[in-house]
């Protein structure tokens, strides 16, 4: 039996980490190389940026992995997921009945379905291009002070969406670049 790395959408994975979208090699051959960052920085950006595109997405995106959901069982089963190429294994459960917190016990049970598959895409081009933009623009705009003003005081900071100051951000553009990847209702 292998065993299952549980991720943030509803699912586990066969792999004991996920992959960067983008590494630090491929961010410097892709013009990331200019940028005064260090290596560890790039890390932690590349880090962050793969976790904003995946949590704004709704699933792992990248790579193809075998994948496992409980799913409720009916005519039609939705997968936590796009890009299924295979469908390895189904096995039908019962939710076992259980008591909320005032004793109230649910006699009804859910028919489910766990689902073993195999989902994701391929590293495309488009997909490292929004994550090298994404990582870009977090590292030219890093959070804190851009400019003070001694009359009058005043200080202007480095923001990386509209009112906000560090972190990683997907602006609306990043957004449109990854709408082919996003899952409906997420």
């Amino acid at each position: 039996m292998m065993l299952m790395l549980a991720t943030n959408w509803g699912y586990s994975i066969d792999v004991d980490k996920l992959p960067l979208l983008l590494t630090v090699d491929e961010f410097d051959s892709m013009g990331g190389s200019s940028m005064s960052s260090g290596y560890e920085a790039k890390q932690a950006t590349l880090n962050g940026v793969s976790q904003a595109i995946r949590d704004y997405c709704g699933w792992h995106v990248a790579p193809k992995l075998t994948c496992k959901a409980v799913v409720p069982d009916s005519a039609h089963v939705i997968l936590p997921s796009m890009g299924v190429t295979e469908l390895t294994e189904t096995v039908s459960t019962v939710e076992p009945r259980h008591a909320n917190s005032y004793g109230v016990i649910d006699m009804r049970r859910q028919a489910l379905l766990e689902v073993t598959y195999v989902a994701g895409f391929d590293m495309v081009d488009a997909l490292k291009q929004a994550a090298y933009q994404i990582a870009a623009n977090h590292l030219v705009a890093t959070a804190g002070l851009r400019e003070e003003h001694a009359g009058q005081v005043g200080a202007t900071y480095n923001q990386t969406d509209n009112g906000v100051s560090g972190g990683v951000r997907l602006l609306a553009s990043d957004k449109a670049m990854l709408a082919p990847y996003k899952l409906v209702g997420v």
